[in-house]
């Protein structure tokens, strides 16, 4: 069968259609997962922050001997507020990571779901060409480049007819 841009059949119409949403649902869970990535990061820094201002916290107040320090008292509110910032600036930091990390989790799952859907129309849809009306090698081989992409990680690769 030879393609034109009035006629295509609607097999490969519905296969391409399927193709273009499943790299639509990829570019998504991409995404996600750099937003998961940027999460762990700052999960990690505010951990650090908080650790930090415990230690500067507790650091501060000892002196030469590793005694509790005699501090002035200029000294110790600033030293306190500056220790206490760290530590509040680490806990926000925390606080917004994780919550936004519990949203990531839902959103990639229910993208992941979604795409495995797709990439299994896919796979039927490949089959039916296979048995059906039979497109141009350079039209069959894009195809084959399109869907292949969406296999990233997946570990299972659609069945594809050959291009002869």
């Amino acid at each position: 069968m030879t393609e034109t841009n009035e006629q295509i059949h609607p097999i490969v119409r519905e296969l391409q259609d399927l193709v273009s949403l499943a790299e639509t649902s990829s570019e998504s869970i991409d995404r996600l997962n750099e937003v998961r990535e940027r999460n762990i990061l700052a999960t990690l820094f505010g951990g650090l922050m908080v650790y930090g201002g415990l230690i500067l916290a507790f650091v501060i107040s000892l002196d030469s001997k590793g005694q509790i320090a005699a501090l002035g008292a200029k000294y110790q509110i600033g030293a306190g507020a500056g220790a206490g910032t760290l530590m509040l600036a680490g806990v926000y930091t925390l606080y917004r990571a994780l919550r936004s990390r519990e949203r990531v989790r839902h959103d990639l799952g229910v993208e992941r779901e979604i795409h495995g859907r797709i990439l299994s129309l896919i796979d039927d849809q490949m089959r039916r060409l296979e048995a059906g009306p039979v497109l141009s090698p350079v039209a069959l081989v894009t195809l084959e480049i399109r869907i292949r992409r969406l296999y990233r990680g997946e570990g299972k690769q659609v069945g594809l007819p050959s291009a002869e």
